[in-house]
């Protein structure tokens, strides 16, 4: 081989060089392109759905109570106010919250308190809900002075503050959430997801809520 024939060689293999790093550099810029459009559509999709999440639910044992136009509204799906077809038909425009009150109970969410279901009882109705529903969280509904015994029960049978959502009651102290400012209740809980702050003469429980409140997997 000549000596030009060498160079013309060495010519073609750097410049199929030159361009297969070329090729390389674009793919791997258009990768990280892709995950960063695919980051902001997810960030976009997550603010919308804040922005979009009811920030009041309702519930009560007298469905008639619940406004028609309600954006959210609670039901129970057990005990002796089982109300699943009546609030749907009152509000049939309304995000649900299944609520049990027995541990035996399917469902979005545990009532915690006396007469129903037990803080004892949350751990085993929390896995039970994992097996039933792995990619939902659980939620937990529960006067605001045993929130903390919940958070601490909870976390010594390994469920996180992360795994679950947490609904405080806690009346006459005006809408807010329990954990901030003033509200001496669930200070372990970290940020509460929705507090039921009235009862309205026991006619109509009205609850504010986070927007992860609807982050339930």
């Amino acid at each position: 081989m000549s000596k030009l024939d060498d160079l013309r060689r060495q010519f073609r293999l750097r410049k199929r060089n030159r361009e297969r790093k070329r090729r390389l550099h674009q793919g791997a810029r258009a990768r990280r392109e892709a995950r960063s459009v695919r980051k902001l559509r997810r960030r976009i999709r997550k603010l919308l759905r804040a922005l979009s999440a009811p920030r009041l639910q309702y519930d009560s044992v007298s469905v008639q109570n619940i406004p028609r136009d309600a954006k959210a509204a609670a039901y129970y799906v057990d005990g002796l106010y089982e109300n699943e077809a009546a609030v749907k038909q009152r509000a049939p425009k309304a995000r649900y919250t299944s609520i049990a009150v027995f541990s035996s109970g399917e469902a979005d969410c545990l009532d915690i308190e006396p007469g129903n279901a037990s803080v004892a009882e949350a751990p085993g109705w929390y896995r039970k809900m994992k097996l039933q529903r792995p990619k939902r969280k659980p939620i937990f509904y529960i006067g605001a002075a045993t929130a903390d015994e919940l958070v601490h029960t909870l976390a010594e049978h390994g469920i996180k503050r992360s795994d679950y959502i947490l609904w405080t009651a806690h009346y006459g102290a005006g809408k807010h959430f329990c954990g901030e400012g003033s509200c001496p209740y669930a200070r372990s809980a970290g940020r509460v997801d929705s507090t039921q702050f009235t009862t309205n003469n026991e006619t109509l429980d009205e609850s504010v809520c986070r927007p992860s409140f609807w982050e339930r997997g």
